[in-house]
């Protein structure tokens, strides 16, 4: 819960603006009720929704006519792709539970990195997880992009978010989704 110093300066913020721009019809909805009170508010919310760059993926996926790189020993037939933080909102420790029971999953690349980054380290050796999890850290984003190609499955275990690009640009790339169930992920799955 907000504090009042908060509530009014978010009040101010939102007065002196011209548009509060949400990123999901989620986070329009998670506007506080005491704000949406105000008509001259309400005129001032646009719902921006979060996109793939077609142009920028469109190359990387046209290029490799969808094939998948076998020859690149760090994919396999049932890799899957995390592209998250390593903090608590993420929740990473779940899905390092969820590879450890669902032996269907050979692989787990993971792109990322944050204050969780040595603690992770230490659970994938703890849970013997050490060939199924590659911890990637920071890469690019043409790295990100060949892995989701080269994968099937695309897994998120966020507490919360806005519409994240990242769950799209796995559906973009053909991936599976698992994914929480939270308001902004719950929309990816009910406009797909």
């Amino acid at each position: 819960h907000l504090s009042f110093s908060q509530r009014v300066s978010n009040l101010i913020l939102i007065l002196v603006s011209d548009r509060f721009i949400c990123v999901s019809d989620s986070s329009k909805d998670s506007i506080p009720s005491y704000l949406l009170r105000r008509s001259a508010i309400l005129k001032k919310i646009v719902v921006i929704r979060n996109g793939v760059s077609i142009d920028t993926n469109k190359g990387c996926y046209i290029a490799n006519s969808l094939q998948k790189d076998k020859k690149n020993p760090l994919y396999t037939k049932n890799t899957a792709v995390v592209v998250a933080r390593l903090v608590y909102v993420k929740n990473p420790f779940f899905i390092l539970n969820l590879i450890r029971i669902t032996p269907a999953i050979d692989k787990v690349i993971w792109f990322g990195d944050g204050d969780l980054m040595s603690k992770m380290k230490i659970k994938i050796k703890e849970m013997d997880l050490d060939d199924r999890v590659v911890l990637m850290g920071n890469c690019n984003r043409r790295e990100v992009y060949e892995a989701l190609r080269n994968s099937m499955i695309y897994l998120s275990a966020s507490r919360w978010e806005g519409l994240g690009v990242a769950n799209i640009e796995a559906l973009f790339f053909g991936c599976k989704l698992f994914i929480s169930s939270i308001p902004a992920h719950n929309e990816i799955a009910n406009i797909v």
